[in-house]
């Protein structure tokens, strides 16, 4: 179920950020790489404004690796294109 947010922002329960059509040969790999960046956390308030909230974020890649990113301290509103964090926070 979605969990709505101290903001009024509702977390999506899951959000694709990125896709690549890979043609493979029978016994053939490839790396596809996806970089993933803090704007990837990102949830919209219902005035519009962007917020980063600590917690933990499960990245699923295919159906069988996920991986757990935990951010920690409090929630901040992401106010510009560049964002500078408190340094006395842990992301």
């Amino acid at each position: 179920s979605r969990k709505a947010t101290m903001n009024g922002e509702i977390s999506p329960i899951k959000q694709l950020f990125g896709f690549e059509r890979v043609s493979l040969a029978v016994n053939q790999t490839k790396e596809v790489f996806f970089p993933l960046t803090v704007r990837h956390l990102l949830t919209i308030a219902r005035d519009g404004t962007k917020w980063l909230h600590p917690g933990s974020y499960d990245i699923l890649i295919g159906q069988q690796h996920m991986h757990t990113l935990k951010l920690y301290g409090q929630s901040i509103q992401w106010a510009s294109k560049r964002h500078v964090f408190p340094s006395n926070e842990n992301i």
